[in-house]
């Protein structure tokens, strides 16, 4: 045997027609479960104070305290919202 298969009751066209059509199923369910995931939103200081609605010296103060996690580039300071969103916790 040479590796060949045989389709027996099948012409060439309606086999690719199915395949076409088992394909574009297949890639339909993908793109239908497929959800990438957002930029991250960096967020400057005074940005940061104002979702908060705090004074930047209360940023700084969660800055040391571990609360917030700077990041830097370029000399400015910025903060990932995601983090922001995660150090609000839940009280009761």
């Amino acid at each position: 045997m040479s590796g060949a298969i045989q389709f027996l009751n099948i012409t060439p066209k309606d086999f690719l027609d199915e395949v076409d059509k088992r394909l574009d199923n297949r890639f339909v369910d993908f793109t239908k479960k497929f959800k990438p995931d957002p930029p991250e939103e960096f967020m400057t200081k005074e940005e940061v104070s104002k979702l908060l609605k705090v004074t930047k010296t209360t940023i700084n103060n969660y800055t040391n305290r571990g609360i917030l996690t700077p990041y830097g580039l370029g000399g400015m300071i910025y903060f990932k919202r995601s983090e922001i969103e995660k150090a609000i916790i839940k009280l009761r």
